[in-house]
């Protein structure tokens, strides 16, 4: 398998060491399950979409699960919790922690971390079934949202045909009115230079 692709579970979630050896396991867990990988600016309605697609997926195609998972939560767990209220505030605070985790470790760290959950869940389930190889299972993950094409090409190595890549978008006056609505509106340059960020 390619270097990349192996590199791409092996940075081990918080506490699971024990239950996840990524590079040698990796080349046993490719699958049937879809992943579908949402991207957008700021301002997008992903988490919307992200829930409505694992809504749709679990009660009209029957799928056992639906995971979300978000980037802006692995960001958390392994750089420390955003504490602020405004929104405005908080997206900025977590802006700058994905990009101090991606200095850190690499472009692709945060695809690299929903990687590692994936197959994580999988060698659970196969655990506790008691079954000595991976099944097919009827489930989708759900990356709520990619920010750079370094993350994109790893998910792409490994999930290959079963990879769906979506790209989100609202109209800058209804993602304006978004940052009203929180009543923490900022004057234009500053949105302007935050949608730019949040594409890194």
């Amino acid at each position: 398998m390619n270097e990349q692709a192996k590199k791409a579970v092996a940075v081990t979630p918080a506490g699971n060491a024990e239950l996840f050896d990524a590079k040698a396991k990796i080349t046993s867990t490719h699958t049937s399950e879809l992943v579908i990988a949402l991207c957008g600016p700021i301002g997008s309605p992903l988490h919307k979409v992200a829930e409505t697609i694992q809504h749709v997926l679990e009660t009209e195609f029957a799928y056992d699960r639906a995971i979300v998972i978000r980037l802006s939560d692995l960001i958390q767990e392994h750089a420390g919790k955003v504490s602020h209220v405004k929104e405005y505030e908080r997206l900025k605070d977590l802006i700058r922690r994905g990009d101090l985790l991606r200095k850190e470790h690499g472009a692709s760290v945060l695809a690299e971390l929903a990687v590692s959950k994936i197959v994580l869940d999988r060698q659970r389930t196969k655990e506790k079934s008691g079954d000595e190889t991976y099944k097919p299972r009827r489930v989708c993950h759900i990356i709520d949202s990619i920010k750079n094409q370094e993350e994109l090409e790893i998910l792409k190595l490994v999930y290959r045909d079963m990879l769906y890549f979506i790209g989100v978008f609202r109209q800058f006056t209804s993602g304006k009115r978004r940052w009203k609505n929180a009543a923490c509106l900022p004057r234009k340059s500053t949105i302007s230079s935050i949608k730019i960020r949040g594409r890194k």
